[in-house]
């Protein structure tokens, strides 16, 4: 906490590594919502264009996945360590009385005092280790594949409360993953460890296929959620090894299980929640029990929500479908959203004709001007899969996209488009197939929105309830969060602006927290 402002840098492109929130005056005017609700929503007739009727295919679990490989302690949290960091976390930046705002809200809506050490972590747990681990998993084609990930386990004095999957959001620098405990910048790691394992939860962190001891390899982002939704679920075998049953309060002898993620990793929270599901088998031979699903600002709805918000030229507006905080974030994220799509599409479909970069992009932008580092000159597919940071190439991509009449003013990708993109089918089947939202759950879940956000529209969070609803499922239920009443240091100096999207996960895990304690 800080009254002056000193660093009117750090902190612009924080945890899902893209965007700056260039809003230089909080949104007064909005913050006369006071309490947390569920979400006021329009007529059915309204979300029918966003929803499409779809089957699902059933997805097998293979238990021949699923072994340890490798593991290695990393790093011990301590308590007083993990409440410091995190209260900094809060408070980051900002001036003392937007400090006591952050805290007095998450009190007030999530039910988290964070004004004294116990109101954060456990009295009973002494410590958090936090373990590497590599393990076998499945590829894109079903071969074996070698991934890593982070695995978070509380020494406590009481039983611990059960094990949480937890999908990360989007990166494009690969080394910003959950198992780069001591030099990931967006320390998703201590997050958790602080927000989710501190309340005596085992936290299971995917690096996700393409990340980490995979990154060799594209990673194969949005429309094949499978793959990267079953990177999570084949971490649970791994405990095993590490942690004895009877460390954990049961239910009817069997480990209760919880499931999270943000952002690209909330649609695989879903995603993983419907795979259990249908593979109880494989829970039970595993000693669990599908406990509830938290997902957060996830894109549940690639083919009528991301893609049509991806094509058009967003600004806010309370009227918009989308609901954008600040359209220059979107502005940001936009082109290396749509790379990095477009890359993985091209490098696991069968029918994306050989990794031709044309049949997907505008030629202008295939060419990627302006993408060098240093003095290489690099291909949109070597701005993902090299080493640099993810605000470096978000901004090379921008900048290659701006040669191509892409602006701050006009922030639609059909500039970066090849002509004939929304016209190939087996690209449009592609993104249905990923799609989530319209499905009978029985589990219980609790999807979590911001009020505005300019990277994932709430729209996505309404069409799932929504349907899901429509379809059956009887907890399914919807949480909007205010976000204008959290702020955060903005990039204009001596101003603090109202949290969005990039730096939403550190405001969004209490509630992840308080939805698994009202299990």
């Amino acid at each position: 906490m800080r009254l002056e402002k000193i660093n009117f840098i750090s902190v612009l492109f924080l945890l899902l590594g893209i965007g700056i929130n260039f809003n230089a005056i909080a949104m007064e005017s909005q913050a006369q919502q006071s309490t947390i609700a569920g979400q006021q929503f329009e007529s059915s007739q309204y979300y029918q264009p966003y929803i499409e009727s779809r089957s699902y295919p059933q997805i097998a679990l293979n238990s021949s996945f699923g072994k340890l490989i490798y593991e290695s302690e990393i790093v011990n949290y301590k308590p007083e360590k993990l409440y410091n960091y995190y209260k900094s976390f809060v408070c980051d930046g900002i001036y003392g009385y937007n400090c006591t705002r952050n805290i007095e809200n998450l009190k007030q809506y999530a039910g988290l005092d964070i004004g004294n050490e116990s109101g954060l972590i456990n009295p009973a747990i002494t410590s958090i280790k936090g373990y590497k681990v590599y393990y076998t998993s499945e590829a894109v084609n079903g071969a074996n594949s070698v991934l890593s990930g982070a695995v978070l386990i509380p020494i406590s004095n009481e039983k611990l409360k059960g094990v949480v999957i937890f999908y990360h959001y989007t990166v494009l620098d690969k080394r910003n993953i959950p198992s780069n405990f001591k030099t990931d910048p967006f320390v998703l790691s201590g997050l958790t460890a602080a927000t989710l394992a501190s309340a005596g939860y085992v936290v299971l962190l995917p690096d996700l296929p393409g990340m980490g001891v995979d990154a060799r390899h594209p990673h194969p982002y949005v429309t094949y959620p499978e793959v990267n939704a079953k990177s999570g679920i084949y971490m649970l075998p791994l405990l095993k090894d590490m942690i004895a049953d009877d460390a954990f309060e049961q239910v009817n002898g069997k480990t209760k299980l919880f499931i999270s993620g943000y952002s690209e990793g909330g649609s695989y929270a879903l995603w993983s929640t419907k795979i259990l599901e249908e593979n109880k088998i494989y829970l039970i031979n595993n000693g669990f029990k599908l406990q509830k699903t938290v997902p957060v600002v996830g894109a549940y709805n690639v083919s009528r929500v991301m893609l049509p918000f991806m094509f058009a030229n967003v600004t806010y507006s309370e009227s918009s479908p989308y609901y954008v905080n600040n359209s220059w974030v979107s502005a940001f994220a936009k082109p290396g959203f749509f790379a990095n799509t477009m890359n993985a599409y091209l490098s696991f479909n069968p029918e994306s004709s050989n990794f031709n970069p044309q049949t997907v992009y505008n030629s202008e932008f295939a060419k990627c001007n302006a993408c060098k580092l240093g003095e290489s000159e690099l291909t949109i597919s070597e701005v993902l899969q090299t080493n640099a940071n993810d605000w470096y190439k978000y901004n090379l991509l921008l900048q290659a996209a701006k040669t191509n009449g892409y602006s701050n003013g006009n922030n639609s990708v059909q500039a970066l488009a090849s002509a004939s993109l929304l016209e190939n089918n087996n690209f449009i089947s592609s993104l249905s197939n990923a799609d989530i939202y319209n499905w009978q759950a029985q589990t219980p879940i609790s999807l979590l929105a911001f009020e505005f956000d300019s990277i994932v529209p709430r729209l996505s969070s309404e069409t799932a309830y929504v349907a899901m609803n429509k379809q059956g499922s009887p907890h399914v239920k919807m949480i909007t969060v205010p976000n204008q009443d959290f702020l955060v240091m903005g990039y204009v100096p001596l101003t603090d602006m109202v949290v969005d999207h990039p730096q939403g996960i550190r405001f969004m895990l209490p509630f992840v927290r308080k939805e698994f304690e009202a299990n």
